[in-house]
């Protein structure tokens, strides 16, 4: 740790929930389990299961609304709901206060599909569930069936080869994503992107489509990285947070690693994020693989390696304030997931015989 930086104060850890190949809900307090149709908190429903309750295939959560009551999630099985055909994954919804299950992963009219869509975000009331598709970004309310291709044509941007969901907002009106372009091959398994990947919004209310100027459109000095983990929305569509190897975003940024920034939508202003409480950027290079907010002003990301901000570990970051906080170390466990009102996080741990 730098000499003259604080450490950043660390984060109280009050809960850790494990998971299994089935998927569970846990019930966490007596509220939530009223509204999820559970006798009590601490319960659990098998959430991958027939309308009747039927035990079946499920893996890989997508999301829950605020409420406890929809969980999103994929699944292989054919026989979670009828007239299942198509012979790939799906994205289903489960309503835990009805057991009805619906498949999220159909078309306007309810068709099926016959590829793949894989599930990226649900909004806290479950209506909006963000969807990737054949290198399309769409866009599901599962109120109306209405699905919206958010992404424009792949050859609208130039050495584009499709997109990448990142993230949508919690009224379900502003969507961002990142280009996927095309690349050449180094050799040694290394390949380079021929222009810089971007980060693109669509704003659904007026069909508004803006590019963010991350780069100066070439590769050598900087782009956006980490495809799908970037372009994160605050949660009131307000800023997007995103990592980038740019050098000139904002001044002082001088380590020559990637770092976390911050992109104000409505004044178009850049914060750096991965700074110390007292504003100063990040001194040593680490691979930052996770950005995401806790609420509309802090942001979590982690750290690979010590650097001047502190040990390796997840950290959050208070974009009002600036102040810094050391969330978990590896010795704690990672994964993590914090409420909103920042009194609790979710996280996984990892002991010799498994997952704990």
């Amino acid at each position: 740790m730098h000499p003259n930086l604080p450490s950043p104060t660390p984060f109280p850890v009050t809960t850790c929930v494990t998971a299994a190949l089935r998927l569970l809900a846990v019930c966490c307090a007596t509220s939530a389990a009223a509204a999820a149709g559970l006798d009590e908190a601490g319960a659990i429903a098998l959430v991958s299961a027939t309308a009747s309750g039927q035990p079946r295939g499920g893996y890989e959560p997508c999301g829950i609304s605020a409420d406890g009551q929809l969980v999103t999630f994929h699944s292989e099985s054919r026989t979670l709901i009828p007239n299942d055909t198509n012979g790939i994954e799906d994205v289903f919804m489960k309503d835990l206060r009805t057991g009805a299950v619906q498949r999220v992963s159909t078309s306007s009219t309810g068709a099926q599909w016959t590829t793949p869509a894989a599930c990226k975000q649900v909004t806290p009331d479950g209506r909006y569930v963000l969807l990737q598709r054949d290198g399309e970004v769409l866009l599901k309310d599962v109120q109306t069936g209405t699905v919206t291709t958010v992404s424009p044509a792949v050859d609208a941007v130039a050495q584009n080869t499709g997109y990448s969901a990142g993230s949508v907002s919690d009224d379900g009106q502003l969507v961002a994503f990142v280009t996927v372009p095309t690349q050449t091959y180094l050799g040694g398994y290394q390949w380079v992107n021929n222009v810089p990947a971007r980060i693109m919004l669509r704003h659904l209310g007026t069909g508004a489509l803006t590019t963010l100027d991350t780069d100066n459109g070439r590769t050598a000095d900087g782009e956006i990285i980490l495809g799908h983990l970037n372009a994160r929305l605050s949660p009131d569509g307000q800023r997007v947070a995103f990592v980038s190897s740019a050098s000139t975003l904002v001044a002082a940024d001088t380590n020559q690693s990637p770092d976390v920034f911050v992109r104000h939508l409505a004044t178009g202003s850049t914060t750096l994020a991965t700074s110390s409480s007292s504003g100063v950027p990040m001194s040593g290079r680490t691979p930052l693989y996770k950005v995401e907010w806790a609420n509309n002003a802090v942001l979590q990301f982690d750290t690979a390696s010590v650097t001047s901000l502190g040990p390796t570990g997840e950290y959050l970051k208070n974009l009002d304030t600036g102040a810094l906080q050391l969330l978990l170390e590896p010795a704690d466990g990672d994964d993590a997931v914090v409420s909103a009102d920042l009194s609790k996080v979710v996280f996984g741990r990892l002991y010799g015989s498994g997952f704990d």
